[in-house]
């Protein structure tokens, strides 16, 4: 297939042959792109399967709190993916091809955000030889939707959001570099 920049029109409906017309990422690959996009922020986080699937990604952070987040659902209760990838209208398409080395969208970020903390401890269950609970110590304090097209502002909303909601400053942990920059 030739890279000819005046014929994009074939190129795009050559593509779509070859993918099948499938323009939305399936669910392990919208959550592969919201892992790729945390490991770039180096957030410390967990992706969690049930059933041999991403079920929700779990995001670590000081003072025991956690941050779920899991795919919203539209009015019909259908599931939405947490990363939806829009092509660009025509009109600014030119634009796109010539300043973005030839990406011709953007992806659309769109999550439920759950703040928990955790507060249960086996080590001190242990310790003080204590019995063991039904009652693991999670506490909910409620949960948000935020939308976005950048991730970093998606993440840093979200945060945001939650720390307003719990009355409580919330900080994300960062996994640091391994390599010195001078």
């Amino acid at each position: 297939m030739p890279a000819d920049r005046n014929e994009t029109q074939r190129i795009n409906k050559e593509f779509f042959d070859i993918v099948g017309h499938a323009r939305d990422l399936d669910r392990p690959g919208a959550f592969a792109e919201v892992a790729a996009n945390l490991e770039n922020l180096h957030y410390d986080f967990s992706v969690i399967n049930f059933r041999n699937e991403p079920s929700y990604i779990e995001i670590h952070c000081e003072e025991k709190f956690e941050i779920y987040m899991s795919p919203t659902v539209d009015e019909n209760n259908a599931e939405l993916n947490i990363a939806q990838w829009y092509e660009c209208l025509d009109s600014v398409r030119d634009y796109y091809i010539d300043f973005r080395q030839g990406v011709t969208g953007d992806y659309f970020y769109q999550a439920k955000f759950k703040l928990v903390l955790d507060e249960w401890d086996p080590v001190r269950e242990a310790e003080y030889d204590l019995p063991p609970t039904d009652d693991p110590g999670v506490v909910e304090f409620g949960s948000i939707e935020v939308k976005a097209h950048d991730f970093q502002e998606f993440m840093e909303r979200a945060v945001f959001e939650l720390s307003n909601m719990a009355d409580q400053l919330i900080h994300p942990k960062r996994i640091p570099l391994k390599r010195k920059i001078a």
